[in-house]
């Protein structure tokens, strides 16, 4: 029962639970030796204690975290009535409210106005979403081993999405004029254009026989994909999600810094009851508990399932 509590641990775990799963299929019976997927129906008993020991009770456990937070905010909220919260979410929006450039900020100058009107366009928009989805799908076409003709036509498409992407931070400058900056989507498609012309400079660098440009071609791979974040601005349900995580920061940095807090104990803790432990098949004179970063670097490592489970034998011997 002991060892089953054990296995059943490390299964809920995820870590190596592949290899317990498979000997469990080549069992037979208590006298012969395993054959191979003998008793395939097994599976099903591993499945089903992976989603209720360990994705239910996970899930369980956020569940409760979430019941008490909103009992503790239900608690803060006592004694205002809804029209007191009515208020207070008004005052929220007015001082989180910012213009809208593309409607109020229409210049008088015929030119710059026709510029506007494009810009403002739903046609324009489609135009710019299209080319962002071509591009996304260009850049997927890069392969290991392609032919001189494929490099060549993703290079042109390329250099044709980014001239298309240049224009269309020219005329929204000309068109919004020194108001364009205003906006923080449009700050971050300037930081994309700019980084596309960055793709151009590191590009034409990589005939360079310079140490120090060798990795030039990889950041502007790199600088490449930020384009893909840009259809992010057309996609109002991925914004949602965008500022609920935005929203969610001063709180994620608190659990972060309780986390750090218990990381710290338990390197500490670990550096004095295992210190002397310097080999085995994870630990090493790289990774052990000899002082407290590589504490801190093994217990991270702890955390995140990667071999936890041979770490934890390899700090049951005592060797020095």
């Amino acid at each position: 029962m002991f060892e089953a509590y054990v296995s059943l641990f490390v299964v809920s775990s995820l870590e190596g639970w592949p290899d317990v799963c498979t000997q469990a299929l080549d069992m037979t019976a208590m006298d012969r030796g395993p054959e191979f997927e003998a008793t395939p129906i097994m599976m099903a008993y591993f499945v089903a204690f992976i989603l209720i020991g360990s994705f239910f009770l996970l899930n369980f456990f956020i569940g409760v975290l979430f019941l008490k937070f909103n009992q503790a905010q239900k608690e803060e909220q006592k004694g205002l009535t809804q029209r007191d919260m009515s208020w207070m979410d008004i005052q929220k929006l007015i001082l989180q409210a910012e213009p809208d450039y593309n409607s109020t900020n229409v210049p008088k100058n015929v030119v710059r106005r026709y510029f506007h009107d494009l810009v403002s366009s739903d046609r324009f928009d489609v135009a710019i979403m299209s080319c962002i989805i071509l591009n996304m799908l260009q850049m997927g076409c890069f392969a290991e081993g392609m032919s001189e003709g494929m490099i060549w036509f993703l290079d042109f498409t390329n250099i044709i999405f980014t001239i298309v992407f240049i224009i269309e931070a020219v005329l929204k400058l000309i068109a919004f004029g020194g108001s364009y900056f205003e906006n923080a989507w449009n700050k971050f498609d300037f930081f994309v254009v700019a980084s596309s012309i960055m793709d151009f400079v590191l590009s034409a660098l990589d005939s360079s026989s310079l140490d120090a440009v060798k990795v030039l071609p990889q950041l502007a791979r790199v600088m490449r994909v930020l384009r893909v974040t840009r259809l992010l601005k057309f996609a109002e349900g991925l914004q949602a999600i965008i500022q609920t995580i935005m929203f969610s920061i001063p709180s994620l940095a608190n659990v972060f810094g309780l986390l750090m807090l218990i990381f710290f104990m338990f390197a500490v803790s670990g550096n004095s009851l295992f210190r002397t432990v310097r080999q085995g098949d994870v630990i090493d004179d790289l990774k052990n508990f000899g002082d407290f970063v590589s504490a801190f670097i093994l217990l991270f490592a702890v955390s995140t399932g990667e071999d936890w489970n041979k770490i934890m034998f390899d700090c049951s011997r005592t060797k020095e």
